[in-house]
Formats: structure tokens, C-alpha cells, sequence
């Protein structure tokens, strides 16, 4: 539902706050607001977003580790590899559309009335400027 709110479509008057109360399944790391880090520039925020699975990646290989380790002598505890490996496939699976869209939202332009233009996402990254040119590559 969050995804409709990216379109420049005009969406019928209800709809408007119920894709916003869904926006955190597009970006997930508003929970966290890595702009008040050290993330306050936008290609530094971009590459941490596109970072996620690797942070979590991590995660899960650190549990799975200490798993390992606590399980010498609670065996219960034990995380098999192979649960884990699913567990962080499940998980990549459910995030690939935020994934995609901060990706994608690279290229969701607005035009300004002096002929420039803006990402929807970050106005303050002109489109086809040098900026956002170090992005796309």
C-alpha cells in the first residue's frame, strides 16, 4: 500500500493517510532516523540503506555464532545453519520491495519551474546534477 504513495497519481481522498501509516514497510530505517547519525547527506544515507542485509547478514551470523557457543552446554539453544540461512532468506524476501524501491526512487524525478529537477524522496538532490550523476554511476 506504501508504494501507491510514491506515484504521482491522485489518489482518492481516504487513501492518503492509510498509505502513510504504511510507509515504514517501504523504509525501514526511518524507525532508527539515520539522518540524525552521521548519515545527514544523501548519498551516505543511500549506501546505508543499500547496506541493510549486509547489517543484517551480520546479525544473523553473529547469532547463529553465539548460538554455537552457548549451545556446548544448553543444548536447546543450538541454531542450526541451515535455520539461519532460511531465516535471513525470509527476511531478504520481505524487505526486497523496500530494497528496490530505495533503488529505484533514484530515478523518480519532479520537474521545478526553472527547468531542473528534484528526487520525489530528497528535494534537495537535483536530478541529473553531479550529486546525483555519483549515484547512478
Amino acid at each position: 500500500l506504501a508504494l501507491y504513495s510514491t506515484f504521482s497519481v491522485a489518489l482518492p481522498n481516504g487513501t492518503t493517510s492509510l498509505t502513510n501509516s504504511f510507509s515504514i514497510t517501504l523504509d525501514f530505517r526511518s524507525i532508527i532516523r539515520p539522518e540524525c547519525a552521521e548519515f545527514y547527506e544523501y548519498s551516505a544515507n543511500f549506501f546505508a540503506g543499500l547496506a541493510t542485509p549486509i547489517y543484517f547478514a551480520f546479525i544473523v551470523v553473529l547469532t547463529w555464532a553465539i548460538s554455537v557457543v552457548i549451545g556446548r552446554w544448553w543444548h536447546e539453544i543450538r541454531i542450526r545453519w541451515c535455520v539461519a540461512l532460511s531465516f535471513f532468506g525470509a527476511c531478504y524476501s520481505t524487505f526486497f520491495v523496500s530494497i528496490a524501491n530505495l533503488t529505484l526512487n533514484l530515478f523518480s524525478c519532479y520537474p521545478h519551474p526553472n527547468g531542473k529537477s528534484s528526487l520525489r524522496t530528497s528535494p534537495h538532490v537535483l536530478c541529473y546534477e553531479d550529486d546525483w550523476s555519483a549515484l547512478v554511476g
